[in-house]
């Protein structure tokens, strides 16, 4: 015999509740964009590196700073991308 559920409703888990789906799917676009900027910035610095290796002069401390600059650019485009995906609905 089945107790119907008018009389004692399922009552969800806190936890279930608090910790839904609601955020996944624009999560995995924020990631998605993240990682698109990032490849794109690991594809420049690659660029840059063969153009300054291929230099007569070679590789030099300002090809160097050149390329880390390039570095912390793309992690400040990739966190931009990321909050403008975040907050855009």
């Amino acid at each position: 015999m089945q107790i119907p559920d008018a009389v004692f409703p399922r009552v969800r888990s806190p936890v279930d509740f608090a910790l839904g789906h609601l955020g996944e799917r624009k999560v995995r676009d924020v990631y998605k964009w993240m990682g698109i900027v990032i490849l794109f910035g690991v594809a420049l610095m690659y660029v840059e590196y063969r153009f300054a290796a291929k230099k007569k002069e070679g590789f030099t401390p300002i090809d160097k700073r050149r390329i880390v600059g390039i570095f912390w650019l793309t992690l400040f485009f990739a966190g931009l991308v990321g909050f403008v995906v975040w907050v855009s609905d």
